[in-house]
């Protein structure tokens, strides 16, 4: 599950309690440490998380054997979060990563150095 918010961890919860494996994963490295240390969200503090729930800061990780991935991210997040799962997916060479031009003081272009394409129509 790609978000730890209360939907991301909700989510995460009916998958572990139905027996799947399942790992979240956040940018945020304390949140992620707090999850670990407490299996408790603080918006959810009334919800113990089973003990079994993995949690990271690592797409790649959280995305390595994955049979499914769930997207539980607020949506000005989710094309760049789009964005990273094809470049660890596929493994797609890519210069810089632009994270939507209007949400972003500086819009770097996407780059993929096989088909000359990129996302902003901007050249760096």
């Amino acid at each position: 599950v790609l978000g730890a918010g209360t939907w991301g961890i909700t989510l995460a919860k009916v998958l572990a309690d139905q027996g799947y494996d399942v790992t979240v994963w956040s940018p945020i490295q304390k949140e992620i440490d707090q999850l670990q240390a407490t299996h408790i969200h603080p918006n959810l503090s009334y919800v113990k998380l089973p003990d079994h729930l993995q949690y990271t800061s690592n797409i790649e990780q959280a995305c390595k054997d994955a049979k499914m991935i769930t997207i539980a991210v607020p949506s000005i997040f989710t094309l760049p979060l789009i964005v990273a799962l094809f470049i660890v997916k596929f493994s797609v060479l890519v210069d810089t990563i632009c994270i939507y031009e209007k949400y972003s003081k500086i819009c770097k272009s996407i780059y993929f150095k096989r088909t000359n394409y990129c996302y902003c129509n901007k050249r760096n």
